[in-house]
């Protein structure tokens, strides 16, 4: 199996004391038989009291945005092709 990741959008806030930021990946899985394309959509936040920094705060939400997004892919292939 061959899985391919292209960050399709990453929308970032330009303010706030809140950050939240969505990234979009459509990662290919390819296998002998098919290739299936999983878009997937995750939101990550950065507070305050994460940094008070602006530039951390963007730094950290972007982290989580792509754990999440990289999280909710495992799970979707997980159910998609079990064991």
């Amino acid at each position: 199996m061959k899985v391919e990741a292209e960050l399709v959008e990453l929308n970032q806030p330009i303010i706030g004391l809140t950050l939240d930021v969505k990234s979009t990946v459509n990662y290919k899985v390819t296998n002998q038989k098919d290739t299936q394309i999983f878009p997937i959509t995750a939101i990550g936040t950065g507070t305050f009291s994460d940094a008070a920094i602006a530039i951390e705060r963007l730094r950290i939400a972007n982290e989580k945005s792509i754990k999440e997004n990289i999280k909710q892919f495992i799970q979707k292939i997980s159910d998609h092709y079990p064991r």
